[in-house]
C-alpha cells in the first residue's frame, strides 16, 4: 500500500496511473480514462500553458475524503475534513495555486479563508511555509463553461500564471 500512495504517480513499484487518467486495475489492465481526472489534466495544461506532469505539476485532494455514494452527509462533514485533513495536505504541499473544483468545495474553502463569496480568485493566502492562491472553477462534471478561459477574466489567469512562476 505504501508504495500506491506515495508513488501513485510514478516511480514506483508499478504504474499505478498511466498519464494522469486511466488506473491500475486489480487485473492487470488498465481503466478507461476518468472524465474527472481528464477534465482535471486539461485545467492544469491551460493553466500552465504546456504539458504537464501528474503528480509533480499538479496533485489531486478533496474536500471530504470518505467515500460516499450520492454526497450523502458530505455537507455535514466538510467542516471537520477541511480542519483535520485538508489544512494539513496544504500546510505540506508545494502548490502555489491551488484551484478548487465545484460548488461545495469552493463554500468550504471560502468560508475557512474568509473569501468573498464572488471571488474567482483570492488574495494571497499564506498557509504553512507558502503563500498560495485559491482559483475556483465550477466542478468537471457541471454543465457549461468549466476552464480557465471561459471562467476568469483574462487578468485574474494572467495573475495565476504569473504567481506560478
Amino acid at each position: 500500500m505504501d508504495d500506491y500512495f506515495n508513488y501513485r504517480f510514478g516511480g514506483g513499484r508499478k504504474d499505478w496511473i498511466v498519464n494522469g487518467t486511466k488506473s491500475l486495475l486489480t487485473d492487470g489492465t488498465y481503466s478507461r480514462p476518468v472524465r474527472f481526472w481528464i477534465e482535471v489534466r486539461q485545467r492544469a495544461v491551460e493553466l500552465f500553458g504546456r504539458d504537464v506532469t501528474p503528480g509533480s505539476d499538479y496533485a489531486l485532494t478533496e474536500i471530504v475524503r470518505c467515500k460516499s455514494r450520492d454526497e450523502i452527509g458530505v455537507k455535514q462533514a466538510q467542516g471537520q475534513c477541511v480542519e483535520t485533513y485538508l489544512l494539513r495536505t496544504l500546510e505540506v504541499a508545494r502548490a502555489k495555486v491551488v484551484v478548487v473544483l465545484g460548488a461545495r468545495a469552493r463554500q468550504a474553502i471560502q468560508s475557512k479563508f474568509n473569501i468573498p463569496a464572488k471571488s474567482s480568485i483570492s488574495e494571497a493566502i499564506k498557509i504553512g511555509e507558502c503563500e498560495r492562491i485559491f482559483a475556483f472553477l465550477p466542478h468537471p462534471n457541471a454543465r457549461g463553461y468549466r476552464s480557465f478561459s471561459k471562467c476568469l477574466q483574462d487578468s485574474e489567469l494572467e495573475q495565476l500564471r504569473t504567481f506560478l512562476q
